[in-house]
């Protein structure tokens, strides 16, 4: 082999090598983000005393038709809404369909599913309007597609979350996406327990104070969202406040954040 010869062999290696290193990176950069967009979402509204309006907030980038249904309740009537591009519309959902729950957990068959003919963005609000003070606060609610073969593309902890909650009144709600869903529940130092889900149902866990570091799993994909209706946050005053859990297998060591008010 000659020296030029070794030099190309050399300079192949050495590409070769970049581009393995730059397809980990990403690839490890890929799996602690969560897309935000997309054509279908399960979601439920978190229990809320007093709730006025339950609505769901709609942007797309082009003119979209979405469904509203809620897969475990024969009786809801489906809500179909046009949404023009480039604009947010909000579509109310009737105020009975709120989760409620103890300690011990409620099942119900409170949990919606939203399809898409276009990408969108869907976030919840859950607001009380009538009462002093008044509270509302919403999440940002993360795609699922159903028409994945979840056995084949679920990795290690995909149905594996580690909850966080407000420090008062408390709640996590599960959605179940498929039927036969067993969902395993263990709190922070406590015994484990095993409910069964149907697609569409709920179940959900209050406490009168926080359930941080609430274990849920599940042997198929589900949505959990978690707080409270006390959260105070360094305020005298109490506010609802919920999220969608985001699963293990997506956290991650580094993050981009914005600033609030005076720099908190």
């Amino acid at each position: 082999m000659n020296i030029l010869h070794m030099k190309k062999v050399y300079k192949s290696l050495r590409y070769g090598w970049l581009l393995a290193v730059f397809a980990i990176i990403s690839f490890s950069s890929a799996q602690a983000q969560v897309a935000t967009e997309g054509a279908e979402f399960w979601f439920a509204f978190s229990p809320h005393t007093g709730a006025t309006s339950l609505r769901v907030m709609v942007v797309s980038d082009s003119a979209a038709n979405v469904e509203i249904t809620m897969p475990a309740n024969a009786a809801f009537t489906t809500i179909n809404q046009a949404v023009p591009a480039g604009r947010a519309t909000y579509i109310d959902i009737p105020v009975a369909n709120i989760t409620t729950g103890s300690a011990a957990g409620n099942t119900e068959n409170m949990g919606f599913r939203l399809t898409s003919d276009r990408n969108i963005n869907l976030t919840l609000l859950n607001a009380q309007t009538g009462g002093t003070p008044s509270s509302l606060d919403g999440t940002i609610v993360f795609p699922h597609n159903s028409t994945q073969d979840w056995t084949q593309s679920i990795v290690g902890n995909f149905s594996d979350y580690i909850v966080n909650t407000s420090d008062q009144g408390s709640s996590i709600v599960v959605v179940a996406t498929t039927d036969a869903t067993d969902v395993i529940l263990t709190p922070s130092g406590g015994t484990a327990t095993t409910v069964t889900l149907t697609r569409g149902q709920t179940h959900t866990i209050t406490g009168t104070n926080s359930l941080d570091g609430y274990r849920v799993q599940a042997c198929k994909p589900i949505m959990v969202f978690a707080g409270g209706q006390s959260a105070t946050e360094g305020c005298t005053a109490t506010n609802l406040m919920i999220n969608q859990m985001t699963p293990f297998e997506t956290w991650g060591t580094r993050f981009f954040t914005v600033p609030g008010a005076g720099g908190a």
